[in-house]
């Protein structure tokens, strides 16, 4: 619980440094840091968060797999 309440703490302060910085930029800046932050999503944290998902899918697949084969006797 404590790791949630630190992200979303990160998380409402550097939203917070983000406005602050939109009212004293120029227009073309702000544009850059968009278009800058779409790219990062969408290149590089996305693809990397799909990765971990499905690692950890596959994992937890096989692990249930192991589990399941050598539980009890089989039925016949």
């Amino acid at each position: 619980m404590r790791v949630r309440v630190g992200l979303v703490t990160a998380g409402a302060v550097l939203i917070a440094y983000a406005i602050v910085g939109t009212l004293t930029a120029d227009p073309i800046g702000i544009l850059v840091f968009l278009i800058a932050v779409l790219v990062a999503h969408d290149a590089l944290w996305m693809p990397a968060v799909l990765l971990v998902v499905a690692v950890a899918r596959t994992r937890r697949k096989k692990s249930e797999r192991s589990r399941d084969s050598g539980a009890g006797p089989r039925g016949g």
